[in-house]
């Protein structure tokens, strides 16, 4: 009976072992004619993109010969004469507070618009510093309870 199964075993494996090498053969045959499919397509394209880039190669180069042909202008900046006069003049550094008396005084009939007026009444509305930067003690009865509570809590723990 051991050798029965045996046989019955080996022949099965035999099976097995010949389906197997039908499959990978099929496989193998299909895997050749896809890499000979993918060679083609890509031969293909790579054909047709390469005559794609040389023809467009060709029209650039030709436009560049032909720009190369033409001179070309290059206009002369051009400054005016209002312009030079800034350019010449020395910086200012007039400050604002100056300039709006000076602006109001030269033309005293113009209107304010309301940024002016907004800008003016800004700067002038603005408080100087204080030379004497003494610090005052805050004085909140919330923080005073803080404190004694707090002082209260170390005395309990100490006891």
């Amino acid at each position: 009976m051991p050798q029965l199964i045996q046989r019955d075993v080996l022949a099965a494996e035999k099976r097995i072992k010949d389906e197997m090498q039908k499959e990978l053969a099929v496989l193998k045959d299909k895997m050749v004619g896809l890499e000979d499919h993918v060679q083609d397509q890509l031969q293909a394209t790579f054909s047709v993109s390469t005559d794609k880039f040389k023809t467009q190669l060709d029209e650039m180069q030709a436009q560049v010969a032909k720009m190369a042909e033409k001179p070309v202008q290059v206009p002369t900046p051009a400054m005016p004469e209002s312009m030079m006069k800034l350019f010449s003049e020395p910086p200012t550094t007039q400050s604002l507070e100056d300039f709006w008396r000076n602006s109001l005084k030269e033309n005293p009939t113009r209107k304010n618009t309301m940024l002016e007026s907004l800008m003016r009444s800004c700067m002038l509305a603005y408080p100087k510093k204080k030379e004497d930067n003494t610090r005052k003690p805050a004085r909140h009865r919330g923080k005073r309870q803080e404190k004694t509570k707090h002082l209260k809590n170390n005395s309990e723990m100490r006891c």
